[in-house]
Protein backbone atom coordinates (compact mmCIF):
# COMPACT_ATOMS: atom_id res chain seq x y z
CA UNK A 1 0.00 0.00 0.00
CA UNK A 2 0.93 3.44 -0.52
CA UNK A 3 1.94 4.02 3.37
CA UNK A 4 5.02 2.06 2.42
CA UNK A 5 6.06 3.72 -0.41
CA UNK A 6 6.06 7.30 1.51
CA UNK A 7 8.97 5.83 3.77
CA UNK A 8 10.88 4.53 0.93
CA UNK A 9 10.10 7.48 -1.13
CA UNK A 10 11.66 9.80 2.18
CA UNK A 11 14.28 7.90 2.53
CA UNK A 12 15.60 7.99 -1.13
CA UNK A 13 14.56 11.91 -1.28
CA UNK A 14 16.61 12.35 1.97
CA UNK A 15 20.18 10.66 0.33
CA UNK A 16 19.21 12.01 -3.08
CA UNK A 17 19.37 15.20 -1.95
CA UNK A 18 22.31 14.46 0.79
CA UNK A 19 24.71 13.57 -2.28
CA UNK A 20 23.78 16.99 -4.06
CA UNK A 21 24.78 18.51 -0.88
CA UNK A 22 28.25 16.95 -0.65
CA UNK A 23 28.64 17.45 -4.03
CA UNK A 24 27.99 21.01 -3.68
CA UNK A 25 25.56 20.97 -6.49
CA UNK A 26 22.54 21.95 -5.27
CA UNK A 27 22.17 25.55 -2.73
CA UNK A 28 21.71 25.61 0.80
CA UNK A 29 18.29 27.52 0.24
CA UNK A 30 16.19 24.87 -1.76
CA UNK A 31 12.53 24.69 -0.98
CA UNK A 32 12.07 21.04 -0.94
CA UNK A 33 8.26 20.93 -1.82
CA UNK A 34 7.00 17.75 -2.17
CA UNK A 35 4.34 18.49 -4.80
CA UNK A 36 6.02 21.24 -6.40
CA UNK A 37 7.09 21.21 -10.30
CA UNK A 38 9.36 21.77 -12.25
CA UNK A 39 13.00 20.39 -11.12
CA UNK A 40 11.66 19.13 -7.84
CA UNK A 41 9.00 17.56 -9.63
CA UNK A 42 11.03 16.27 -11.86
CA UNK A 43 12.97 14.16 -9.21
CA UNK A 44 9.93 13.06 -7.55
CA UNK A 45 8.39 11.45 -10.01
CA UNK A 46 11.85 9.77 -11.10
CA UNK A 47 11.96 8.55 -7.70
CA UNK A 48 8.60 7.33 -7.24
CA UNK A 49 8.88 6.15 -10.65
CA UNK A 50 6.19 7.99 -12.22
CA UNK A 51 7.41 8.18 -15.57
CA UNK A 52 4.35 9.20 -17.45
CA UNK A 53 4.91 12.41 -15.87
CA UNK A 54 8.36 12.77 -16.68
CA UNK A 55 7.69 14.36 -20.00
CA UNK A 56 5.12 16.97 -18.50
CA UNK A 57 7.76 17.87 -15.40
CA UNK A 58 10.62 18.43 -18.10
CA UNK A 59 7.79 21.01 -19.32
CA UNK A 60 6.63 22.65 -16.25
CA UNK A 61 11.08 23.12 -15.78
CA UNK A 62 11.15 24.93 -19.04
CA UNK A 63 8.32 26.98 -18.54
CA UNK A 64 9.49 27.80 -14.96
CA UNK A 65 12.77 29.17 -16.49
CA UNK A 66 11.03 31.64 -19.23
CA UNK A 67 8.52 32.56 -16.14
CA UNK A 68 11.89 34.18 -14.18
CA UNK A 69 12.17 36.82 -16.63
CA UNK A 70 9.11 38.70 -15.35
CA UNK A 71 10.50 38.23 -11.44
CA UNK A 72 14.20 40.32 -11.96
CA UNK A 73 13.67 42.13 -8.67
CA UNK A 74 11.96 42.25 -5.02
CA UNK A 75 10.05 45.11 -4.11
CA UNK A 76 10.81 46.29 -0.36
CA UNK A 77 8.20 49.24 1.34
CA UNK A 78 10.00 49.70 5.03
CA UNK A 79 11.11 53.12 7.04
CA UNK A 80 14.90 53.53 6.69
CA UNK A 81 15.66 55.56 9.12
CA UNK A 82 13.60 53.35 11.89
CA UNK A 83 14.65 50.18 10.59
CA UNK A 84 18.70 50.24 12.24
CA UNK A 85 17.37 50.23 16.02
CA UNK A 86 15.09 46.73 15.79
CA UNK A 87 17.51 43.75 17.02
CA UNK A 88 13.93 41.53 17.77
CA UNK A 89 12.62 40.67 14.26
CA UNK A 90 9.17 38.43 13.33
CA UNK A 91 9.14 36.78 9.84
CA UNK A 92 5.68 36.36 8.78
CA UNK A 93 3.30 36.29 5.77
CA UNK A 94 0.58 38.59 4.77
CA UNK A 95 -1.77 40.45 2.20
CA UNK A 96 -3.14 43.77 2.20
CA UNK A 97 -6.53 42.38 4.23
CA UNK A 98 -4.02 41.97 7.47
CA UNK A 99 -3.63 45.61 7.19
CA UNK A 100 -5.63 48.53 8.51
CA UNK A 101 -6.17 52.37 7.41
CA UNK A 102 -3.42 53.34 9.95
CA UNK A 103 -1.02 50.93 8.67
CA UNK A 104 -0.86 48.40 11.62
CA UNK A 105 -0.60 44.38 10.81
CA UNK A 106 -2.30 42.42 11.89
CA UNK A 107 -0.90 38.94 11.79
CA UNK A 108 -3.04 35.78 11.62
CA UNK A 109 -0.64 33.04 12.23
CA UNK A 110 0.66 34.82 15.98
CA UNK A 111 -3.18 36.45 16.48
CA UNK A 112 -1.50 39.50 17.27
CA UNK A 113 -1.43 42.75 16.07
CA UNK A 114 2.22 44.85 15.37
CA UNK A 115 1.10 47.54 17.79
CA UNK A 116 1.29 45.21 20.65
CA UNK A 117 4.61 44.59 19.98
CA UNK A 118 6.17 47.68 18.87
CA UNK A 119 9.84 46.70 19.69
CA UNK A 120 10.12 43.94 16.92
CA UNK A 121 10.02 44.48 13.28
CA UNK A 122 7.75 42.19 11.29
CA UNK A 123 9.06 41.38 8.07
CA UNK A 124 6.16 40.51 6.25
CA UNK A 125 6.43 38.31 3.01
CA UNK A 126 3.52 40.12 0.99
CA UNK A 127 1.36 37.78 -0.87
CA UNK A 128 -1.25 40.37 -1.90
CA UNK A 129 -1.03 42.42 -4.92
CA UNK A 130 -2.20 45.65 -3.81
CA UNK A 131 0.44 47.58 -0.97
CA UNK A 132 -0.77 49.11 1.94
CA UNK A 133 -1.13 53.08 1.20
CA UNK A 134 0.24 53.56 5.10
CA UNK A 135 2.79 51.12 6.80
CA UNK A 136 4.04 51.54 10.87
CA UNK A 137 7.43 51.89 11.46
CA UNK A 138 7.79 48.81 12.87
CA UNK A 139 6.73 47.16 9.64
CA UNK A 140 8.86 45.44 6.48
CA UNK A 141 7.37 44.11 3.69
CA UNK A 142 8.96 42.10 1.39
CA UNK A 143 7.15 41.69 -1.75
CA UNK A 144 7.69 39.15 -4.83
CA UNK A 145 6.01 40.84 -7.51
CA UNK A 146 5.18 40.23 -11.46
CA UNK A 147 6.57 42.84 -13.24
CA UNK A 148 7.21 43.32 -17.01
CA UNK A 149 8.76 40.89 -18.92
CA UNK A 150 12.49 41.43 -18.80
CA UNK A 151 14.12 39.27 -21.84
CA UNK A 152 17.97 40.94 -20.86
CA UNK A 153 17.70 39.37 -17.14
CA UNK A 154 16.93 36.07 -18.40
CA UNK A 155 19.61 36.46 -21.48
CA UNK A 156 21.87 37.22 -18.68
CA UNK A 157 20.80 34.57 -16.41
CA UNK A 158 21.07 32.05 -18.98
CA UNK A 159 24.45 32.79 -20.12
CA UNK A 160 26.18 32.96 -16.67
CA UNK A 161 24.75 29.57 -16.28
CA UNK A 162 24.88 27.75 -20.04
CA UNK A 163 28.67 26.30 -19.09
CA UNK A 164 26.71 23.84 -16.81
CA UNK A 165 24.05 22.48 -19.34
CA UNK A 166 26.42 19.31 -20.04
CA UNK A 167 28.49 18.45 -17.45
CA UNK A 168 25.87 19.60 -14.70
CA UNK A 169 22.53 19.73 -15.95
CA UNK A 170 21.16 19.69 -12.22
CA UNK A 171 23.11 22.74 -11.16
CA UNK A 172 22.25 24.42 -14.22
CA UNK A 173 18.28 24.05 -13.24
CA UNK A 174 18.82 24.78 -9.75
CA UNK A 175 20.64 28.11 -10.66
CA UNK A 176 18.27 29.50 -12.94
CA UNK A 177 15.07 28.60 -10.49
CA UNK A 178 12.84 31.20 -9.71
CA UNK A 179 13.83 30.49 -6.23
CA UNK A 180 17.58 30.71 -6.36
CA UNK A 181 17.13 34.10 -7.82
CA UNK A 182 14.45 35.11 -5.25
CA UNK A 183 16.76 33.91 -2.39
CA UNK A 184 20.12 35.59 -3.85
CA UNK A 185 18.08 39.10 -4.35
CA UNK A 186 17.11 39.00 -0.66
CA UNK A 187 20.72 38.58 0.55
CA UNK A 188 22.27 41.18 -1.76
CA UNK A 189 19.67 43.83 -0.88
CA UNK A 190 19.71 42.66 2.71
CA UNK A 191 23.19 43.93 3.17
CA UNK A 192 22.20 47.49 2.24
CA UNK A 193 19.47 47.62 4.52
CA UNK A 194 20.11 45.74 7.73
CA UNK A 195 23.20 46.48 10.47
CA UNK A 196 25.98 43.73 11.55
CA UNK A 197 24.33 43.65 15.47
CA UNK A 198 23.42 40.49 16.89
CA UNK A 199 19.73 39.90 16.79
CA UNK A 200 17.08 37.14 17.80
CA UNK A 201 14.74 36.39 14.82
CA UNK A 202 11.54 34.31 14.72
CA UNK A 203 10.50 33.02 11.44
CA UNK A 204 7.09 31.26 11.12
CA UNK A 205 8.95 28.86 9.16
CA UNK A 206 7.99 26.35 5.72
CA UNK A 207 11.17 25.84 4.48
CA UNK A 208 10.99 27.75 1.78
CA UNK A 209 13.97 29.48 0.07
CA UNK A 210 13.00 32.99 0.81
CA UNK A 211 13.22 31.99 4.64
CA UNK A 212 15.99 30.26 4.45
CA UNK A 213 17.65 33.08 2.40
CA UNK A 214 16.85 35.66 5.47
CA UNK A 215 18.19 33.10 8.34
CA UNK A 216 21.66 32.70 6.12
CA UNK A 217 22.15 36.41 6.11
CA UNK A 218 21.34 36.92 9.44
CA UNK A 219 23.66 33.86 10.49
CA UNK A 220 26.46 35.27 8.07
CA UNK A 221 26.14 38.60 8.69
CA UNK A 222 26.34 37.94 12.81
CA UNK A 223 27.09 34.14 13.95
CA UNK A 224 25.95 35.35 17.57
CA UNK A 225 22.35 36.22 16.09
CA UNK A 226 19.71 33.95 17.45
CA UNK A 227 17.30 31.80 14.97
CA UNK A 228 13.99 30.53 16.38
CA UNK A 229 11.53 28.79 13.64
CA UNK A 230 8.46 28.04 14.83
CA UNK A 231 6.12 25.23 12.80
CA UNK A 232 2.68 27.33 12.60
CA UNK A 233 0.77 24.55 10.42
CA UNK A 234 0.63 20.95 10.86
CA UNK A 235 3.45 19.11 8.37
CA UNK A 236 2.33 17.36 4.73
CA UNK A 237 2.23 13.85 4.92
CA UNK A 238 5.43 13.55 3.38
CA UNK A 239 6.95 16.89 4.50
CA UNK A 240 10.32 16.97 2.68
CA UNK A 241 10.58 20.37 3.38
CA UNK A 242 11.52 19.99 6.54
CA UNK A 243 14.14 17.53 6.07
CA UNK A 244 17.30 18.77 7.98
CA UNK A 245 19.63 20.10 5.89
CA UNK A 246 22.53 23.03 6.52
CA UNK A 247 20.62 25.83 7.40
CA UNK A 248 21.43 27.04 10.72
CA UNK A 249 18.10 27.17 13.31
CA UNK A 250 18.72 27.62 16.90
CA UNK A 251 15.54 25.92 18.13
CA UNK A 252 12.86 24.38 16.12
CA UNK A 253 9.60 24.38 17.48
CA UNK A 254 6.45 21.93 16.86
CA UNK A 255 2.84 22.02 18.80
CA UNK A 256 2.84 18.27 19.01
CA UNK A 257 4.99 15.16 20.28
CA UNK A 258 3.58 13.08 17.31
CA UNK A 259 5.41 15.77 15.33
CA UNK A 260 8.61 15.56 16.99
CA UNK A 261 8.81 11.84 16.67
CA UNK A 262 8.15 11.99 12.75
CA UNK A 263 10.96 14.62 12.81
CA UNK A 264 13.16 12.69 14.66
CA UNK A 265 12.57 9.53 13.17
CA UNK A 266 11.78 10.23 9.40
CA UNK A 267 13.40 14.01 8.54
CA UNK A 268 17.14 13.77 10.41
CA UNK A 269 16.63 16.13 13.26
CA UNK A 270 19.02 14.63 15.95
CA UNK A 271 18.38 17.90 18.58
CA UNK A 272 17.32 21.33 18.88
CA UNK A 273 13.73 20.54 18.24
CA UNK A 274 11.34 21.36 21.64
CA UNK A 275 7.30 21.25 21.97
CA UNK A 276 5.02 23.93 22.88
CA UNK A 277 1.30 24.40 22.71
CA UNK A 278 0.34 25.96 19.01
CA UNK A 279 1.24 29.31 17.74
CA UNK A 280 -1.68 29.80 15.27
CA UNK A 281 -4.38 27.83 17.32
CA UNK A 282 -4.53 28.92 20.64
CA UNK A 283 -8.29 28.39 21.26
CA UNK A 284 -10.39 25.46 19.97
CA UNK A 285 -10.51 26.26 16.05
CA UNK A 286 -14.23 26.85 15.00
CA UNK A 287 -15.36 23.60 12.19
CA UNK A 288 -16.98 24.86 9.23
CA UNK A 289 -19.05 21.83 8.79
CA UNK A 290 -20.52 20.77 5.06
CA UNK A 291 -17.48 22.48 3.44
CA UNK A 292 -15.87 21.34 0.47
CA UNK A 293 -11.99 22.32 0.58
CA UNK A 294 -10.41 23.52 -2.27
CA UNK A 295 -6.63 23.13 -2.86
CA UNK A 296 -3.82 26.09 -3.09
CA UNK A 297 -1.46 23.70 -5.51
CA UNK A 298 -3.75 22.69 -8.70
CA UNK A 299 -2.93 22.43 -12.59
CA UNK A 300 -5.60 22.28 -15.02
CA UNK A 301 -4.98 19.21 -16.37
CA UNK A 302 -6.06 17.27 -13.31
CA UNK A 303 -9.30 18.78 -13.02
CA UNK A 304 -11.52 16.00 -15.17
CA UNK A 305 -10.10 13.78 -12.96
CA UNK A 306 -11.13 15.57 -10.09
CA UNK A 307 -14.56 16.02 -10.87
CA UNK A 308 -14.84 12.50 -12.01
CA UNK A 309 -13.26 11.14 -8.08
CA UNK A 310 -16.27 13.62 -6.62
CA UNK A 311 -18.73 11.96 -8.77
CA UNK A 312 -17.64 8.48 -7.75
CA UNK A 313 -17.45 9.94 -4.37
CA UNK A 314 -21.26 10.52 -4.28
CA UNK A 315 -21.98 7.42 -5.76
CA UNK A 316 -20.37 5.38 -3.37
CA UNK A 317 -21.80 7.27 -0.18
CA UNK A 318 -24.70 7.95 -0.97
CA UNK A 319 -24.28 11.33 0.40
CA UNK A 320 -25.70 14.54 -0.55
CA UNK A 321 -23.58 17.36 -0.97
CA UNK A 322 -26.14 19.78 -2.47
CA UNK A 323 -25.77 22.22 0.94
CA UNK A 324 -22.18 22.42 1.09
CA UNK A 325 -20.13 25.56 1.04
CA UNK A 326 -17.59 25.34 -2.00
CA UNK A 327 -14.18 27.30 -0.28
CA UNK A 328 -10.93 28.21 -1.94
CA UNK A 329 -7.61 28.34 -0.51
CA UNK A 330 -7.47 33.00 0.55
CA UNK A 331 -4.10 32.65 -1.87
CA UNK A 332 -6.41 31.91 -5.16
CA UNK A 333 -9.65 33.87 -4.49
CA UNK A 334 -9.07 35.75 -7.68
CA UNK A 335 -7.94 32.35 -9.93
CA UNK A 336 -9.56 32.08 -12.87
CA UNK A 337 -8.48 28.19 -13.05
CA UNK A 338 -9.46 27.67 -9.19
CA UNK A 339 -13.00 29.43 -9.56
CA UNK A 340 -13.44 27.06 -12.90
CA UNK A 341 -12.79 24.07 -10.44
CA UNK A 342 -15.41 25.29 -8.01
CA UNK A 343 -17.92 26.50 -10.44
CA UNK A 344 -17.95 22.37 -12.03
CA UNK A 345 -18.06 21.10 -8.81
CA UNK A 346 -21.13 23.09 -7.78
CA UNK A 347 -22.56 21.82 -10.60
CA UNK A 348 -22.08 18.61 -9.34
CA UNK A 349 -23.73 18.70 -6.01
CA UNK A 350 -26.69 20.90 -7.27
CA UNK A 351 -27.33 17.73 -9.78
CA UNK A 352 -27.01 15.54 -6.88
CA UNK A 353 -29.93 17.32 -4.94
CA UNK A 354 -32.46 15.98 -7.74
CA UNK A 355 -31.93 12.23 -6.06
CA UNK A 356 -33.04 10.55 -2.57
CA UNK A 357 -29.55 11.21 -1.14
CA UNK A 358 -28.26 10.86 3.00
CA UNK A 359 -27.25 13.69 4.42
CA UNK A 360 -23.83 13.97 5.46
CA UNK A 361 -21.95 16.25 8.39
CA UNK A 362 -18.46 15.02 7.09
CA UNK A 363 -16.95 17.55 5.26
CA UNK A 364 -14.78 17.27 2.11
CA UNK A 365 -10.99 18.10 1.20
CA UNK A 366 -8.97 17.76 -2.16
CA UNK A 367 -5.99 17.39 -3.13
CA UNK A 368 -2.50 18.08 -0.50
CA UNK A 369 -4.02 20.01 3.04
CA UNK A 370 -2.84 19.97 6.53
CA UNK A 371 -6.27 20.95 7.24
CA UNK A 372 -7.01 17.10 7.81
CA UNK A 373 -5.27 17.18 11.01
CA UNK A 374 -7.02 20.33 12.15
CA UNK A 375 -10.63 17.92 11.54
CA UNK A 376 -9.26 14.98 13.22
CA UNK A 377 -8.13 17.27 16.14
CA UNK A 378 -11.72 18.32 16.30
CA UNK A 379 -13.43 15.19 16.25
CA UNK A 380 -14.45 14.98 12.81
CA UNK A 381 -14.55 13.12 9.54
CA UNK A 382 -13.69 13.69 6.20
CA UNK A 383 -13.36 12.45 2.84
CA UNK A 384 -10.03 13.20 0.89
CA UNK A 385 -9.77 13.46 -2.69
CA UNK A 386 -6.10 12.70 -4.05
CA UNK A 387 -4.57 12.36 -7.03
CA UNK A 388 -1.70 11.67 -5.75
CA UNK A 389 -1.96 9.43 -2.37
CA UNK A 390 1.48 8.83 -1.96
CA UNK A 391 2.24 12.27 -1.56
CA UNK A 392 -1.05 13.81 -0.54
CA UNK A 393 -2.49 11.23 2.36
CA UNK A 394 -1.93 11.07 6.16
CA UNK A 395 -1.24 7.70 6.20
CA UNK A 396 -1.57 6.19 10.37
CA UNK A 397 1.71 4.05 10.23
CA UNK A 398 3.11 7.85 10.10
CA UNK A 399 1.31 9.18 11.36
CA UNK A 400 -1.41 9.07 15.09
CA UNK A 401 -4.49 9.96 16.08
CA UNK A 402 -7.04 8.68 13.75
CA UNK A 403 -8.33 5.33 11.25
CA UNK A 404 -8.07 5.60 7.42
CA UNK A 405 -10.75 3.67 5.24
CA UNK A 406 -9.64 3.50 1.35
CA UNK A 407 -12.83 4.34 -0.44
CA UNK A 408 -11.61 3.96 -3.99
CA UNK A 409 -7.95 4.40 -5.72
CA UNK A 410 -8.19 8.12 -4.75
CA UNK A 411 -10.70 8.74 -2.20
CA UNK A 412 -9.90 8.03 1.40
CA UNK A 413 -12.23 8.91 4.93
CA UNK A 414 -10.25 9.80 7.78
CA UNK A 415 -11.80 8.85 11.15
CA UNK A 416 -10.59 10.30 14.18
CA UNK A 417 -9.25 7.83 16.83
CA UNK A 418 -10.43 7.78 20.47
CA UNK A 419 -8.50 9.10 22.65
CA UNK A 420 -5.89 9.74 20.27
CA UNK A 421 -6.94 12.36 18.39
CA UNK A 422 -6.72 14.63 21.30
CA UNK A 423 -3.09 14.62 20.91
CA UNK A 424 -2.74 15.57 17.27
CA UNK A 425 -1.59 18.93 18.72
CA UNK A 426 -1.64 20.85 21.22
CA UNK A 427 -3.56 24.06 22.10
CA UNK A 428 -2.31 26.83 23.49
CA UNK A 429 -4.06 29.42 25.90
CA UNK A 430 -5.31 32.95 24.84
CA UNK A 431 -2.50 36.05 24.83
CA UNK A 432 0.48 33.24 25.19
CA UNK A 433 2.24 34.19 22.11
CA UNK A 434 2.17 38.40 22.92
CA UNK A 435 3.73 36.47 26.47
CA UNK A 436 6.09 34.33 24.73
CA UNK A 437 7.44 37.23 22.83
CA UNK A 438 7.08 40.18 24.94
CA UNK A 439 9.04 38.29 27.62
CA UNK A 440 12.29 37.03 25.11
Amino acid sequence: MFQNMQKKFLYEYKNYFKILRKKKIINENLYMHPCKKGFLGFTTNFLLKKNKNLFLNFYFLIKDIFYIGFYSDIDFYFNTNEIVKYNKIIVTYGNEECFDSLGKFNCNILNLNSSSLKNFLWIVIFQGKKIPKSINNNIFILHIAKKKFSFFFLLKLLKKNLKYVLFNPILFFLNVSLERIISDNVEVNFKNIFNKKKKIIYIMYEGQSIQKSIINFFKKTNIKSKIVCFLHAFPWPVPTNFLKDQIKIDKLILFSNFQKTFFYKYLGWKKKILVRPSIRYPLKTKITKKTIFLPLIYNEIDRAEILYNFQKLIEITNFSFSKYNIQLHPYTLGSKKHLNLKNSINGLIKNSSKTNLINSDASVIVGLSSHIMVFLKNNHKIFHISLNPILEVYSPNLWRGFFLEKISECIFLYTPCYPQYKKIFLIGKKNSNYKMLNNS
